[in-house]
């Protein structure tokens, strides 16, 4: 559930993202950049939290997805939009 809850907020942001594949953009593109960096540490406590609740698989998950998100932060340029 926590997967799919935050891949509807991703694609909220992204739609309401200043930038080429934003259809509303309302959010400034480097503001995205900023929330994607605290997404992705927030992703960490996470993925501890849920590793004691649920076991050690969520916990591998959420911290793959956690420097999936991290690797998308540090390779995009938020200052080009």
């Amino acid at each position: 559930m926590v997967a799919y809850l935050l891949a509807g907020v991703h694609l909220l942001l992204t739609i309401f993202t200043s930038f080429e594949f934003g259809v509303i953009k309302l959010i400034p593109f480097k503001l995205h950049g900023v929330i994607e960096l605290i997404v992705s540490f927030a992703l960490v406590g996470l993925a501890f939290y849920l590793g004691v609740e649920e076991g050690v698989l969520a916990r591998n998950f959420y911290l793959g997805f956690a420097i999936a998100v991290f690797l998308t932060w540090l390779f995009t340029n938020y200052r080009s939009a």
